[in-house]
């Protein structure tokens, strides 16, 4: 491809699942596609949602890896947030009240404690489950 081509437009897709791969395949499958599902696992590296700014359709997104980050940048009109290891204070609370009139389902596995009650309003919230970091776990400390 000429490097002054404009890249192909994203291939829509109903659900993409990627599972310990690298960044680069990562970027490419994020950049390649455009999702209403997306369930991303690593078990070593750091996952940055930014890749997936333009899933304008998504939906439902679930994240795990040793830090999540670049909620903020997301567009789609998410309904299931699920997302392992993340920076509540930094990341994710100024990030969920773009999502209040669509979000039903909120899981987090936190680096840092917080309350539900520092969670912005989310009218159609209807579950809510907060896990405690293994790293807090195997430090004896707790999270709420």
């Amino acid at each position: 491809m000429d490097p002054e081509e404009e890249p192909p437009a994203p291939v829509p897709c109903n659900k993409l699942d990627i599972v310990s791969c690298g960044a680069p395949v990562l970027s490419l499958l994020s950049l390649s596609t455009s999702a209403r599902t997306v369930r991303i696992g690593f078990h070593d590296e750091p996952i940055d949602l930014t890749l997936f700014q333009h899933h304008e359709a998504l939906e439902v997104l679930t994240a795990s890896s040793p830090i999540v980050y670049g909620l903020r940048h997301l567009r789609g009109a998410i309904r299931e947030l699920n997302l392992g290891m993340v920076d509540f204070a930094r990341d994710v609370r100024d990030a969920l009240p773009r999502f209040a009139g669509t979000l039903e389902t909120l899981g987090l596995t936190s680096v840092d404690p917080f309350a539900p009650a520092d969670l912005p309003e989310l009218p159609r919230l209807r579950l809510f489950s907060l896990r405690r970091s293994r790293s807090s776990a195997k430090n004896g400390s707790s999270s709420p």
